[in-house]
Order: structure tokens, then C-alpha cells, then sequence
């Protein structure tokens, strides 16, 4: 598929307690796509405290800068 997969929260309503977000705990990604090192790099660049000075999780900072994320219970459905 694409560059990127991650978990959806629709499947996590119990301990996510929202839709239509994303859930870091399992990511596929393709390390060579540039536009997805890019932001990946940033993320080591900067350094994950300082992006949790701006958002409380990871979940949200991939939410704002990855578009078009696959969603692994599409990719895999029924098996995660």
C-alpha cells in the first residue's frame, strides 16, 4: 500500500475514548519514502520532549503531519 501504516483508534474506543485518530503502538513504514523521513527525522531532530511540549502524545503529532496514513485493520482486517 502506502508509505506509512499505524493503528486507528476506531477499534479503542475503551482506551482511546475517540474515533477517527491514530494509535502509535504498532507503525509500518517505508524508510526511504522522503516526504515520511522527513517528518520522521524531524520528530529525532527536536527531540520527543519537545514535541510533547507542543502535544501530549506521539499519536497526535503523527495525526497532524502524516496525511494519507493506511490504517492496519484495513491492511489486516480482522487479524489485529
Amino acid at each position: 500500500q502506502g508509505a506509512f501504516a499505524i493503528l486507528s483508534t476506531d477499534d479503542f474506543d475503551a482506551t482511546e475514548g475517540r474515533r477517527g485518530g491514530f494509535n502509535s503502538s504498532v507503525m509500518l513504514f517505508d524508510r526511504d519514502h522522503a516526504p515520511l523521513r522527513h517528518v520522521l527525522r524531524s520528530i529525532s531532530r527536536i527531540g520527543i520532549d519537545t514535541v510533547r511540549s507542543f502535544v501530549h502524545r506521539l499519536d497526535f503529532w503523527l495525526e497532524m503531519t502524516i496525511a494519507h496514513a493506511d490504517l492496519l485493520q484495513d491492511l489486516f482486517p480482522g487479524q489485529l
